[in-house]
């Protein structure tokens, strides 16, 4: 996306750190 819908620029991260990548299982979400 290099255009924000609502009119204001947002900067992307160039590197993303593991901690916010970190996979979260499906069943997770399904067991609820």
């Amino acid at each position: 996306m290099t255009e924000n819908p609502l009119g204001s620029q947002t900067e992307h991260p160039k590197k993303y750190q593991p901690d916010v990548l970190y996979p979260i299982p499906r069943w997770a979400s399904r067991s609820l």
